[in-house]
């Protein structure tokens, strides 16, 4: 995957998407192993973003123990982001890939980098400070039960 910020193509757009896969832990206790992953996305069906997801799904399928089904729904098939998180949290919804906005309805503080005009000049700026804040926002979500893997 093409990392430079520079470029024009459909990388560029993901991670100027800031686009974060999260996981619910609601349904899950700490010895079981699920053996069902059902993912939902806004990406459409056939973007790079879902090829990625489901290359993922195969690599951890092939990787995994036991049998495990890793279930894509691009294309918003569960609904909107807002939807998708409170389908992860009545346990219909394993795993999502969201945006900031989606993130946000789990936990504001995601916004922080967001809602502040002018503060950073570059991109280079924002990259310093978002490493920094992550652990706490990584910590916030997880006392609502759910984990950002990437």
């Amino acid at each position: 995957m093409n990392m430079d910020r520079n470029s024009r193509g459909p990388d560029r757009n993901l991670i100027t998407i800031l686009m974060v896969m999260v996981l619910s832990i609601m349904a899950s206790s700490a010895d079981a192993r699920p053996r069902k992953v059902r993912l939902g996305t806004v990406a459409p069906d056939g973007t790079t973003m879902v090829k990625i997801l489901r290359q993922l799904g195969q690599d951890v399928q092939k990787q995994a123990d036991e049998d495990l089904k890793f279930t894509i729904y691009p294309g918003g098939q569960k609904g909107g982001e807002r939807q998708m998180v409170q389908l992860m949290r009545v346990g219909s919804l394993d795993a999502a890939l969201l945006t900031a906005s989606g993130l946000a309805e789990i936990d504001q503080s995601v916004t922080a980098l967001q809602n502040i005009p002018l503060m950073f000049r570059t991109l280079e700026q924002v990259d310093l400070v978002g490493p920094k804040l992550q652990p706490r926002l990584d910590a916030n979500l997880k006392k609502k039960e759910f984990i950002v893997l990437c």
